[in-house]
């Protein structure tokens, strides 16, 4: 017994790793960005001023901080050896996949980093006080001009590159101001596209140590603290402490309820067997098991919480005080 009891403990810690991995990995696989959901009465995208900006890449960073999202995903990573290892410090999960899908185009981490960067300096020209020009070219040059941060693919990067040109094109004054910005964006771009690739795709291990996003989560979850809620801010854990103590209170009752139920049937039937009470139990219990449990549950609470139908005992909707 002890050896059987020992087995199964040692099975208990990789079973563990390995569900938590599992369902780490998930969490990571949902779609949409943690920070932005959390933000999103602050929509990074609805800047209008180098203020802003820079305010709303304060605000992205200490959420990120908060979130645990500026750090490694793991322990370690194996990237080709053209990678960086700091890739997660650009916070914007849209942006931070753009560079990744760059970098396996271009295989040059410089001169990625370096557009990145020309893309943020010609949005901070773009947010400058312009007074004398016309805010429909500008709207549509920062809109053209932000859909860059996430294109990947050489032939529509370029497209909206020469869109933007022909915007400055048309507009004198805009071009007065942004044209300097541009010419060293579309430098940049240049410089990517045809710099030779410096790597070949080589397994390169970089280790993290435990200030990584899973040993975080996982610490936290050990603690009890589930995070906060991207929607109203607050701990998930003071949100499921109501819900949890209501479910367990159903449980217990509707578990005394079952045995209240079975065991006196059950020694009834069995001290009667054969008896047409022991084969009618018989069969409505085999009926009853043979229904869809959420279709029972279903026609349960409409019939119990309807009053169409005359039993109007419970609540149909949360707790009845």
């Amino acid at each position: 017994m002890a050896r059987y009891l020992l087995k199964r403990l040692l099975w208990f810690v990789p079973t563990l790793l390995v569900v938590a991995l599992v369902a780490f990995g998930l969490s990571r696989l949902a779609p949409g960005d943690p920070v932005e959901l959390y933000l999103r009465d602050k929509p990074f995208g609805a800047v209008s001023s180098p203020q802003e900006f820079f305010r709303a890449e304060r605000d992205v960073r200490q959420v990120a901080q908060l979130l645990g999202q500026d750090k490694p995903a793991f322990y370690f990573s194996i990237l080709p050896d053209f990678f960086p290892d700091t890739l997660n410090r650009i916070l914007q999960k849209e942006h931070r996949a753009a560079l990744r899908a760059l970098l396996l185009q271009h295989r040059h981490w410089p001169s990625v980093e370096n557009w990145h960067q020309s893309l943020r300096a010609l949005e901070l020209s773009a947010l400058q006080p312009l007074p004398d020009v016309g805010r429909t070219h500008l709207n549509t040059f920062k809109n053209r001009l932000r859909a860059l941060y996430t294109l990947t693919d050489t032939p529509t990067l370029q497209r909206n590159l020469d869109s933007l040109q022909a915007l400055l094109n048309r507009d004198s004054l805009l071009a007065a101001h942004l044209q300097p910005a541009l010419t060293q964006t579309h430098t940049a771009f240049q410089r990517m596209r045809t710099r030779p690739a410096a790597g070949w795709f080589l397994p390169s291990l970089h280790w993290h140590g435990t200030d990584n996003q899973f040993h975080r989560w996982l610490a936290d979850f050990f603690r009890g603290d589930f995070g906060l809620s991207y929607f109203d801010r607050r701990p998930v854990g003071d949100k499921l402490q109501p819900a949890l103590l209501k479910t367990l209170t159903i449980n217990v009752l509707a578990i005394l309820l079952a045995y209240l139920l079975a065991v006196p049937l059950g020694v009834w039937a069995a001290s009667h067997r054969g008896s047409p009470f022991d084969r009618g139990t018989t069969a409505l219990l085999l009926a009853l098991y043979s229904l869809p449990s959420f279709w029972a549950g279903t026609m349960l609470l409409v019939f119990f919480t309807t009053p169409e139908y005359g039993m109007d005992w419970f609540e149909g909707v949360g707790w009845s005080d």
